[in-house]
């Protein structure tokens, strides 16, 4: 999405810190709201928690836990 000059993704991206490769996770016909300024971490080599951030129209004050499980690739579950 496009808001003036800003661009916001709804899409979620882990980045091989080894590699520097991006793989975009798919999620089960879930989506994550646009936003910048967030927090995100990885947390038991299974689970991206994501928090907080900006959207174009106000302050998030959510958390999602992501389950990435071993694959990526493979659709995956927001869970919480």
């Amino acid at each position: 999405m496009k808001t003036g000059s800003t661009y916001f993704f709804d899409h979620v991206s882990i980045l091989n810190l080894k590699t520097h490769e991006t793989t975009q996770v798919k999620l089960n016909n879930e989506s994550v709201n646009y936003r910048y300024g967030h927090s995100a971490c990885l947390y038991e080599e299974n689970q991206i928690i994501i928090f907080g951030g900006k959207s174009s129209k106000s302050i998030l004050n959510e958390t999602l836990i992501i389950d990435i499980r071993e694959n990526p690739d493979d659709n995956c579950n927001i869970i919480d």
